[in-house]
């Protein structure tokens, strides 16, 4: 084999990168293939939310970035391969005088790339870096969070301002003067007047009780917070199963939110975001005017594309966080904001606290909780201390 520093005629035989083996048939399909790789992972960048498919689009970025814009990708290795056999001076080497017409024609369609490879080099390594550079897991997290709590008309604001609603009014109803609540037990006092002194102190005390139970659930029936709940024979009061549901998915996932901003997606983010523009600008609005090579030209085109798709997912991450922090008025947004604990009327346990969603997540949950047992003393005030206390 001859040297490859002096003839260059002999370099890896077998080697597919060689410019030997580059002709522009070659150099097409070499290039087709990265492009179809990009917009591949465009493509599944675009879907890893809607398909929830994360582990699936890491593969393909790292894919892209380590086998296809990096050391392994076909840009690097032709221009490494060959480089020292296409002076950037342009000037041919020495052996180029003794190759024959068919060589020489080789070495003419592969050296009209190498004004371009150096850059599309660096272009492709620099694009690589940008795309492993997406805050991926921490961006596909935050959007299924999004898309599933507005997937669906659960979680609207007019929900977020029912919920707000109910913990108002529920505090309203426990707070009425008793005066105003005995007008509520006309059915009781009804029967106690028709039938004092058919029963016994004890008997008529249990039946009379029993009527001030049923005022009492007949009261609390008439209000709309009541839709969002149940009780039972003996007075008690719960939250029903759907609207269980429903808060404990909502403190999840603004949980879930919370654990993020713990977690810096705010910092990460905006590092992601300046990476994509600072490659978007710099880098690929030069290589656009620079380039002019029709064949590698497609390579340009991919990553621009794959590049403004990078960006709008960035984006998204961005602006999906900046309305959860700053608990903006839209779904879903609206429901890291505060309930105005403080406009809310306490009695018993009921004594609602505001949140700081961004630090600790929401807590509907136990909101609704405690208006559950709040009415629960609160009947039980209302059932056995008023009333008549003469059958005590």
């Amino acid at each position: 084999m001859a040297d490859e520093k002096t003839n260059g005629l002999d370099f890896a035989d077998e080697d597919p990168y060689y410019w030997r083996f580059m002709d522009d048939k070659s150099v097409t399909k070499g290039v087709d293939a990265m492009v179809r790789e990009i917009n591949e992972t465009e493509d599944q960048l675009k879907k890893m939310v809607p398909d929830n498919a994360y582990t699936k689009t890491q593969t393909y970025i790292q894919q892209l970035a380590f086998m296809v814009l990096g050391n392994d990708g076909f840009i690097h290795q032709l221009y490494e391969r060959n480089k020292e056999f296409f002076p950037a001076n342009g000037v041919k080497p020495d052996w180029y005088g003794i190759m024959s017409p068919e060589d020489k024609i080789l070495y003419g369609q592969c050296e009209k790339h190498f004004v371009y490879l150096p850059m599309m080099d660096t272009a492709c390594r620099e694009a690589a870096d940008m795309i492993m550079s997406l805050n991926l897991l921490q961006g596909f997290r935050l959007l299924s969070i999004k898309e599933n709590l507005t997937d669906c008309d659960m979680f609207t604001r007019e929900d977020f301002k029912q919920i707000v609603d109910d913990a108002y009014k529920v505090g309203v109803a426990i707070n009425l003067p008793w005066d105003v609540m005995e007008r509520k037990a006309e059915k009781a006092e009804k029967f106690y007047q028709q039938n004092l002194g058919k029963y016994g102190k004890y008997e008529l005390n249990t039946k009379y009780r029993e009527e001030r139970e049923r005022c009492y659930l007949d009261y609390v029936s008439d209000q709309d917070f009541f839709k969002r709940m149940r009780s039972d024979s003996k007075g008690n009061f719960f939250v029903n199963p759907y609207t269980e549901t429903l808060m404990s998915i909502l403190d999840t996932y603004t949980t879930k939110v919370s654990d993020l901003y713990k977690d810096n997606i705010e910092s990460r983010t905006e590092k992601a975001l300046e990476k994509v523009i600072t490659f978007d600008v710099k880098q690929l609005s030069h290589l656009s005017k620079e380039m002019n090579d029709l064949a590698l030209y497609p390579v340009v085109a991919a990553l621009k594309s794959l590049t403004q798709t990078a960006k709008e997912f960035v984006q998204a991450v961005w602006d999906t966080f900046d309305g959860f922090k700053k608990a903006s008025d839209g779904s879903p947004y609206c429901f890291m904001q505060r309930i105005g604990a403080n406009s809310i009327k306490k009695a018993y346990s009921y004594a609602p606290r505001e949140w700081n969603a961004m630090e600790h997540g929401t807590g509907f949950q136990a909101l609704y909780q405690s208006m559950a047992n709040a009415l629960t003393e609160h009947g039980i005030d209302f059932v056995y201390n008023h009333g008549h206390p003469e059958l005590k």
